[in-house]
């Protein structure tokens, strides 16, 4: 959960909502196709929330995610071959392969953060610790507005991009550069 928020930019919904057909291992892409969610204590399953959310995000480089993945993806197997689950398909599933509620998503987030001894961060918390850190490495804004498969970049810029302090630094010392080259 954290890993896909974290290094992907995902929403809850979206990662309650990945299935195995959505993973492609050998080009290593991920592809955003529904979203699961609550309405009045039911789960929902729908079309992510916008149009451009439906996405594919590229994962190569990140073996630590491919690794737990396909860990994940092998024990499933195993549970289904044994008798002991059904397959449902989803990624997030429990040990009988029952898809997560998304609200056991938001607990099970809650109990990382707290057993880590983390400072307090919700799991919508990640997209926007990936939309800033992307900006910070000099991401252009619309490559990390589509990442996040927002619609509108000004919504990426103003709303989930924060500036670190280092950003200040580089800015300040970039016009004084070429202040002093002029």
């Amino acid at each position: 959960i954290v890993k896909l928020a974290g290094y992907l930019g995902l929403r809850r919904g979206e990662i309650c909502g990945l299935r195995w057909e959505n993973i492609d291992f050998r080009k290593k892409v991920l592809s955003v196709r529904l979203a699961r969610t609550t309405a009045g204590g039911t789960v929902v399953e729908k079309p992510p929330k916008t149009p451009n959310s439906l996405r594919s995000l590229g994962f190569a480089g990140l073996e630590d995610l491919e690794r737990l993945l396909r860990r994940t993806r092998e024990e499933q197997r195993a549970a289904v071959c044994a008798g002991l689950a059904e397959d449902t398909g989803f990624v997030l599933a429990d040990r009988r392969g029952r898809p997560w509620n998304p609200n056991q998503v938001t607990r099970a987030m809650e109990a990382f953060v707290e057993v880590n001894g983390l400072p307090p961060i919700t799991l919508h918390g990640l997209r926007h610790t990936f939309a800033s850190v992307a900006n910070s490495a000099h991401i252009p804004l619309p490559d990390i507005s589509r990442a996040l498969g927002h619609k509108d970049v000004v919504v990426t810029g103003r709303v989930y991009t924060h500036i670190f302090d280092q950003t200040h630094v580089e800015a300040v010392s970039a016009v004084a550069r070429s202040i002093r080259g002029a």
